[in-house]
């Protein structure tokens, strides 16, 4: 009788000892906040004002492609490989065109757009080139001489560029493209909408809106008085 009394209570202390020892395993520890970095790297621990910092970088890469221009922007969405197939205008070897040009290729030839802008790209800081005739013809693919004086006889009519020949060479100076627009301007050429259309562009690019001088202006419009034959009263409006 006492022994089976003494196994029960053994059994009893036995199973009570096991449920604390389980529940002892169980018991969740206290959540350790993440290391940063800093110190998961071995230096000091972050601290504010590291912290901030850290944000305001973060903030800053986030934020670069909307401070970037418009145009940036397209090119680095739309053409990922651009930087290895766009020229950089940074380097040497890259020749500006006056942007109003655009309002002269309508009344342009292709043979005399081509024409000049050749002698765009061959003229310097100062507008001058002096390209030979035969090398002209060659990049050209004019075939002779013949075929090209044509078209720089028309660019000079047309007022975008000059010439001079001294000593068998021949200088050309590649004008503004206003003074050619100016020059179609005057002899009525250019006029109406599409005059209007010149000077948004003019005025887009922050230059000075073109307009008919007095001498042609009075050319074109009727005089405002008239002599009156004998007989009638002699009229002029107010």
């Amino acid at each position: 009788m006492w022994i089976k009394v003494l196994g029960v209570g053994c059994v009893a202390q036995l199973g009570t000892a096991v449920r604390e020892t389980l529940a002892r395993k169980t018991v969740k520890k206290p959540l350790r906040a993440p290391r940063a970095n800093s110190e998961v790297a071995g230096s000091s621990p972050a601290t504010p004002s590291t912290i901030l910092n850290q944000g305001e970088e973060d903030f800053n890469v986030a934020t670069e492609s909307f401070r970037d221009p418009k145009e940036l922007r397209y090119r680095k969405m739309y053409f990922p490989n651009a930087d290895e197939v766009a020229f950089d205008t940074k380097r040497k070897g890259f020749v500006p065109l006056p942007i109003l040009m655009r309002k002269l290729m309508r009344h342009l030839s292709t043979p005399e757009f081509r024409v000049l802008v050749y002698l765009h790209l061959r003229a310097g800081r100062y507008g001058v080139c002096y390209p030979a005739p035969q090398e002209m013809v060659f990049e050209l693919g004019l075939g002779s001489t013949k075929n090209l004086t044509p078209y720089l006889r028309n660019l000079e009519q047309k007022k975008l560029i000059s010439s001079k020949d001294v000593l068998g060479k021949t200088y050309y100076l590649v004008h503004d493209p206003r003074v050619g627009l100016q020059h179609l301007v005057e002899d009525g050429t250019i006029s109406g909408e599409e005059l209007d259309a010149v000077n948004e562009l003019c005025s887009d690019l922050g230059q000075a809106t073109m307009v008919l001088t007095t001498e042609t202006a009075s050319l074109e419009k009727p005089s405002s008085s008239r002599t009156i034959n004998a007989g009638e009263v002699n009229y002029s409006p107010f």
